[in-house]
């Protein structure tokens, strides 16, 4: 079929370029005596691809075998059409050869109706027979009777006109054929395959509860898996949304011991900066006080030696009255003075240790501010650090006072959510006592019992939640502190105190499950032991973190707020 729509689509496009070619023939008969005529026996690309499929083996290497021989003279064919692209004549003569019948009609057509002719004044293309393109004399003749290769050519045209639409007749009422054929094959097809269908039908309802059994524990094993690999997530997404509540914990921690290790040394070293200072400052008193009591012993011994030397006058004076008396003073003045050089050099000793002393405190002050600059530096960088986690604190939705047991995100504040039990693919189901208490059902997202809205009043983290069912209106609620009880559903304006309100923490899971604690009983939701078996209760239990109280919380969106 390929083949019959290639061949017919390449024969129109062959008929299109025959007229083509004889326009080109009308305006310049003269271009084919100029070229050394083309090969009869080549085989376009497209042709010999067809050629190949009709007759089952290549002739394109025969084609491949001819070559042309260079024209003496330049040629001057058009730019814009190839004669090297027609088919050659003797492929049409083999191919689609022309009744006899049909040639002499349309030669006695042509002799009795001359006026028609189209081409009546064009040059003859080149001869139909085996010697076209190799002989001068050839092309000679068909310059004398070149009104009969017009009227050929033309007829040709027609012929192969009329054979395409014979064709094309041919080729229409082969496809019909075709497809009634398939039609009933198709038919025939469709019954089988139904009745090959019903036959399996029956063999799945045969096999149908040996393979639940079977794919229950599937569904298990898949479930723990889906779980190992959740958790191995977890580790990949370290630093993600998902790990920030537990990133949070860690580094407000870390931001607590590391302000508190800082506040403690700052004060620590405040105090010691201050001690140093008050130190200091007595320091350059007693050296003050001690320069002074200097400059005052120095101005005491000054007058003493000037007291001492008129004295000495005055002794000498007296000496030399009494010779006796004057050696006894002189013995005690040298007494003196001998003491006196004692005392100023332990006073010049003090006054360089206390020298040493105040750069010692020096050097120890600036060591200090140093420190201190250091501490700063480090206290902005944990300023900074602290910006950073309440950043990413307040875009998980949290805050310095946000509580473990009360940490769900307050985006979730009107969203309808279902309330399910990840291990055995049940959930929260408000409709049991026609609305009087709520179990567990078959995780079904169609179900609207199944379905509650979260409500938050505002975004402080000791608020707790609403659990509104979507269904009939009520809440989630626990009327008495009694352990083992069903969850009850009770109207807004009927419950006690906050026996209706709800702080959801995080579960023994991460960031995968939570816990429902209630916020006036301390208690928390728990299912009674089973498995995924339809009403399976959920009653009140002491708060834990264990496996039966874990639930997922499946958002499915924020939808209008229903009047009930």
């Amino acid at each position: 079929m390929e083949t019959l729509l290639g061949v017919r689509l390449y024969m129109r496009q062959q008929q299109a370029m025959i007229v083509e070619a004889v326009s080109v023939l009308s305006r310049d008969p003269g271009i084919v005596h100029r070229r050394d005529g083309w090969a009869t026996t080549r085989l376009t690309t497209s042709l010999s691809r067809f050629m190949t499929q009709a007759t089952g083996h290549d002739t394109s290497m025969a084609a491949a075998k001819v070559h042309h021989k260079a024209a003496v003279d330049k040629p001057l064919t058009s730019p814009e059409f190839s004669f090297d692209a027609l088919i050659p004549a003797d492929l049409w003569k083999k191919w689609l050869p022309v009744s006899k019948s049909v040639f002499a009609s349309a030669h006695d057509e042509l002799d009795e109706k001359p006026e028609e002719r189209p081409f009546s004044g064009v040059s003859p293309p080149p001869s139909d027979d085996s010697n076209w393109g190799s002989s001068s004399q050839a092309r000679k003749s068909g310059n004398r009777k070149g009104d009969n290769h017009a009227a050929v050519l033309q007829r040709r045209v027609d012929d192969l006109a009329s054979d395409l639409q014979r064709k094309t007749k041919e080729h229409t009422d082969l496809v019909d054929k075709l497809k009634s054929d398939h039609q009933g094959q198709i038919e025939s097809k469709a019954a089988e395959h139904a009745m090959t269908l019903q036959n399996a039908l029956d063999k799945l309802t045969a096999d149908n509860n040996a393979e639940l059994s079977n794919l229950r524990k599937t569904h298990s094993e898949e479930t723990a898996a889906l779980n190992h690999r959740l958790s191995g997530y977890k580790d990949l997404e370290e630093g993600g949304k998902s790990e920030i509540d537990k990133t949070v914990k860690r580094l407000t921690k870390e931001k607590e011991d590391a302000m508190s290790a800082v506040n403690h040394e700052l004060e620590t070293l405040k105090k010691d900066f201050k001690s140093l200072e008050e130190e200091t400052k007595v320091k350059n008193a007693e050296i003050i006080k001690v320069q002074k009591e200097k400059q005052d012993e120095l101005s005491a011994l000054r007058k003493d030696k000037d007291a001492t030397y008129k004295a000495l006058e005055d002794l000498y004076k007296s000496l030399k009255e009494s010779p006796g008396t004057l050696t006894k003073d002189n013995a005690a003045l040298t007494t003196q003075n001998g003491s006196l050089t004692t005392k100023l050099q332990d006073k010049n000793s003090a006054y360089t240790s206390l020298t040493r002393e105040r750069d010692a405190l020096k050097t120890e002050n600036e060591a200090t501010a140093v420190k201190y600059t250091a501490l700063m530096t480090k206290w902005n960088d944990l300023d900074g650090i602290n910006d950073t986690l309440k950043t990413k604190m307040r875009w998980a939705g949290l805050t310095e006072k946000s509580r473990q047991d009360n940490c769900l995100s307050n985006g979730y504040s009107g969203w309808c959510v279902m309330i399910m039990m990840p291990h055995s693919w049940i959930a929260l189901n408000a409709n049991k006592d026609s609305h009087e208490m709520a179990h567990t059902w078959s995780f079904n997202m169609r179900n609207p019992d199944e379905i509650f809205r979260l409500q938050k009043a505002d975004d402080d983290p000791n608020t707790p939640w609403t659990i509104t069912s979507t269904e009939c209106g009520k809440a989630l609620a626990f009327d008495t502190s009694q352990i083992g009880i069903d969850i009850r559903m009770r109207k807004l304006d009927q419950v006690r105190d906050r026996s209706a309100q709800w702080y959801i923490g995080r579960g023994a899971e991460g960031q995968h499950t939570w816990v429902f604690k209630n916020a006036h009983w301390g208690t928390c939701i728990k299912l009674k032991k089973g498995w995924s078996e339809d009403g399976r209760a959920a009653e009140q239990h002491p708060y834990c973190n264990e496996g039966d109280s874990n639930f997922a919380i499946v958002p499915l969106g924020l939808k209008p707020k229903p009047e009930w």
